[in-house]
């Protein structure tokens, strides 16, 4: 009987060990648990936009419990430590200065995706739609310990209402059929002892002037005449892209040339203002051109206008877009198809405020006055340039309204 019972406590141990293996075999495992958060870069992020490469972009994965993560999205923080190398203060460029950019989806420096995870506990897919402040989107993508691979598909601004190609004017001879200019100032521009005109009226004889050289005519041109060569139209994209038509005239045989996408995007931020996303290298290579041509100290000035223009690389420039103005007084062009876009007051002003010293600058002004006198085509304008650049700094003190923009036009120009 003791045997007996031996081999029946023996076969209950067998069967509770089959049961059990059976068990462990048979629960399911959990996708991505094995899965640790890390961020993926160049070498290991093969990233997609739409088909095309998406570069300079940071995709980081945060793992959850039962096969759930997050996906982080956000561009590479910007090194200007190069760039601004001898122009700020050796204390401010003690080591390397990054900042924030414009993200991949427009309007969002940073995206977080929830996801859900297929796979094994080591290698997932995933794929769904989500949505950002001003975008809606579809992914998909695949993840392991190695290398992540992400596509991003459908990006579409919830506010379209400013998409389509945009067109410039048919110039003519009146700048503001193109042009928007508004500067009101209580102190005028001082042309000469007792007499004064108003800055936006210089402005915009400043605009028709013909001081540019010509291309292909050998006759000088006006900035309004150049602008209107260089630049045909202007495309908002539903997905948030900026793109342009314009006459490459650095080329071979110059002609009609498209600017790519990814240089520029926009989000619609209210009714009368878009949020403008440039490639941050060119904003800040502009400003420093500035400081490695002069010979005066223009580092407090430098490091102001970097104070302004860096929060717009990751927060966007606000463009103004509204009715356009048919002359100085401010009368209003009711033709819907046309708007004015551009800069307003809050942006300008301080600009202004920051580059200020340079006119009260007796070297900066005789070598203006000295460029515009070697120019027939300044006429008596050239005599005046000393008075109007003097009263600068006291007209940007009295200023308390500048909006400064181009006209464009849903119709397009018929051909002549």
């Amino acid at each position: 009987m003791i045997i007996r019972k031996n081999y029946l406590y023996a076969a209950f141990a067998v069967a509770a060990f089959m049961l059990s293996s059976c068990k462990d075999n048979d629960e399911p495992e959990i996708p991505g648990s094995s899965l640790e958060a890390k961020s993926y870069t160049t070498e290991t992020l093969a990233f997609t936009i739409d088909g095309r490469t998406a570069e300079n972009q940071i995709v980081a994965f945060t793992p959850a419990e039962n096969g759930k993560g997050t996906i982080t999205i956000q561009s590479t923080p910007l090194d200007i430590s190069e760039i601004i190398g001898g122009v700020m203060t050796a204390a401010d460029n003690s080591g390397a200065l990054t900042i924030p950019t414009a993200g991949i989806i427009p309007g969002s420096p940073k995206v977080e995706i929830p996801v859900v995870l297929t796979g094994s506990d080591n290698e997932c897919s995933f794929t769904g739609s989500s949505e950002s402040t001003y975008c809606t989107f579809s992914y998909s993508g695949k993840i392991s310990a190695e290398k992540l691979s992400f596509d991003l598909t459908d990006v579409k601004l919830k506010n379209t209402s400013l998409a389509g190609t945009w067109y410039v004017p048919t110039l003519n001879n009146n700048a503001f059929d193109q042009l928007r200019v508004k500067w009101q100032a209580e102190k005028q521009v001082e042309l000469m002892p007792g007499y004064g005109m108003p800055v936006e009226t210089i402005l915009g004889m400043t605009f028709v002037m013909p001081i540019l050289p010509g291309e292909e005519s050998g006759k000088n041109v006006s900035l309004l005449q150049m602008y209107t060569m260089l630049l045909n139209n202007v495309t908002f994209g539903e997905d948030g892209s900026v793109t342009a038509l314009y006459t490459d005239l650095d080329a071979e045989t110059p002609g009609q040339a498209e600017a790519p996408k990814g240089l520029a995007q926009y989000v619609v931020a209210d009714n009368n203002t878009i949020r403008l996303f440039l490639d941050p290298y060119a904003i800040i290579k502009a400003t420093m051109t500035l400081a490695r041509s002069r010979a005066i100290d223009t580092t407090a000035m430098i490091e102001g206008l970097l104070t302004q223009l860096i929060p717009m690389l990751s927060n966007g420039i606000p463009l103004h877009y509204g009715a356009a103005l048919l002359d100085p007084e401010g009368n209003v062009n009711e033709d819907a198809n046309v708007k004015s876009f551009y800069l307003g007051t809050e942006t300008l002003l301080p600009i202004l405020e920051t580059v200020k010293p340079l006119f009260a600058d007796e070297e900066f002004v005789n070598s203006i006055i000295e460029i515009a006198g070697s120019n027939p085509d300044m006429g008596a304008m050239a005599p005046m340039l000393g008075g109007i650049l003097k009263s600068m700094p006291e007209i940007i003190d009295t200023t308390s309204k500048i909006e400064i923009g181009v006209n464009l036009s849903k119709v397009k120009p018929s051909a002549e």
